[in-house]
């Protein structure tokens, strides 16, 4: 019982990733086919007040995650992990929806993810600077000059 019950997670494991890379492929013809068209792409389309709101929407969920790995920094002088291994660890853990937009899946459960892939559509350098100048530079400023605590946020944020 116990073997039929594995073989059929590894089957509806398989038939996932085949849906997967097949939705990425038709995802990735789709945006070919899209850029070969002549007139304006569908970025271009999206009006001044959409594409603000969107970014409104992606500025907040990177404040959210920002202002979740002070907190946790604050609270980490008390906890039994070093100090650096927290901050590392927390950045990963609430930051972990932008790796998520760019991993190889088609379609993130996640919001913050789909929010974060429709902002690098509509303003990749906008979402970049985001994230280096506000939500990283506003992490590194709560490091006080501690090296240990730098060279950790460097760590933490490498993978995004």
């Amino acid at each position: 019982k116990q073997a039929a019950a594995v073989s059929s997670r590894m089957q509806g494991d398989r038939l996932l990733r085949q849906l997967n890379a097949e939705l990425l492929d038709l995802q990735r013809r789709g945006r070919a086919h899209l850029a070969s068209k002549k007139g304006p792409t569908a970025a271009e389309g999206v009006t001044a007040e959409a594409r603000g709101r969107a970014m409104a929407l992606v500025a907040e969920v990177l404040l959210g995650a920002t202002e979740a790995v002070l907190a946790d920094l604050r609270g980490a002088a008390v906890a039994s992990t070093s100090k650096e291994e927290a901050f590392e660890a927390s950045i990963s853990r609430h930051f972990a929806f932008v790796v998520t937009a760019g991993a190889g899946l088609a379609a993130p459960f996640d919001l913050r993810a789909q929010l974060v892939r429709l902002a690098a559509l509509l303003d990749a350098r906008s979402l970049l600077g985001s994230l280096e100048v506000q939500a990283r530079g506003r992490l590194a400023a709560s490091c006080s000059g501690d090296a240990r605590l730098l060279a950790a946020l460097e760590r933490g944020f490498y993978p995004l």
